[in-house]
């Protein structure tokens, strides 16, 4: 056979029905000797599992050929299924001097070299790796793990290093009124802390600025438009009067009809003129 495509991967979404997912491109081994990775990916938390033969996905097909992975139950539409190639790179062949030149199984070494190498560049494309422009020395080897650190750039950006920049815990703590809001960070314990000016400084709002709990925090509240009462009534509490009271020469103006009476409360509507 000869190795003319570089795909080595091909990616389902499940749909709860579909059992049959094509690799598309050539693989070797058939069976549970299959040279495939299969991996389920959940799509709304990127979690991956890796799939096992029998138990989740039987293939057919292979041994130098395009082949089928047959899930054992149709994936769900919540997930995906990684089909990957993943060539052994043992070489199994012993060439013996003198013996007839065996061209078929030269040629399956010569393919199992070209795919496995396929698999490499596709590794090698993921990692990581300075842009092709890059002109600088500085170095891309790892520092060993180390507990609650992150990973960056020293203070000569030549070399990664772990650092105490993470964020641990965060606190707040109140700031008198007039005092200017603060933060601070601690690298050894990775705390952050806020001061918060509180009163009447903008960080909580002047009175009667928007945060009123009841009409009566707004000591000159002024109408942006007509006042419906639709069902309802102006009232008061406490036998007290209702007062309408215009400025200056203003008039106290009633349209639509005037009909002055007498409640049967004995609340008169009194009107001055």
């Amino acid at each position: 056979m000869t190795v003319t495509s570089t795909t080595s991967t091909r990616s389902y979404t499940g749909d709860g029905s579909t059992t049959s997912f094509p690799t598309t491109f050539a693989f070797q081994g058939t069976g549970s000797a299959a040279e495939l990775t299969v991996v389920q990916r959940t799509i709304s938390t990127g979690a991956e599992t890796t799939l096992s033969y029998s138990t989740h996905y039987t293939v057919t097909g292979g041994s130098g050929s395009t082949g089928t992975v047959v899930a054992a139950s149709a994936p769900a539409d919540t997930v995906q299924w990684h089909i990957r190639r993943n060539t052994s790179t043992l070489q199994n062949s012993n060439y013996v001097t003198n013996d007839p030149f065996p061209a078929d199984t030269l040629e399956g070494d010569i393919d199992r070299l070209a795919m496995a190498g396929q698999e490499r560049d596709g590794d090698i494309s993921q990692g990581f790796k300075y842009p092709d422009t890059y002109t600088g020395g500085a170095s891309n080897l790892m520092p060993e793990p180390s507990a609650s650190k992150l990973l960056g750039w020293n203070s000569d950006a030549d070399a990664l290093e772990n650092t105490t920049g993470r964020v641990v815990s965060v606190s707040a703590s109140a700031v008198a009124a007039g005092g200017s809001p603060t933060v601070a960070f601690t690298t050894s314990t990775g705390a952050l802390a806020f001061g918060i000016p509180t009163g009447a400084t903008g960080a909580t709002g002047p009175a009667g600025s928007g945060d009123m709990s009841d009409l009566v925090d707004d000591t000159s509240p002024q109408l942006g438009g007509d006042l419906d009462v639709q069902t309802n009534s102006i009232v008061s509490t406490s036998n007290r009067n209702i007062a309408i009271t215009p400025n200056g020469t203003g008039d106290v103006i009633i349209g639509g009809g005037m009909n002055p009476s007498v409640s049967t409360t004995g609340k008169a509507v009194v009107f001055g003129f």
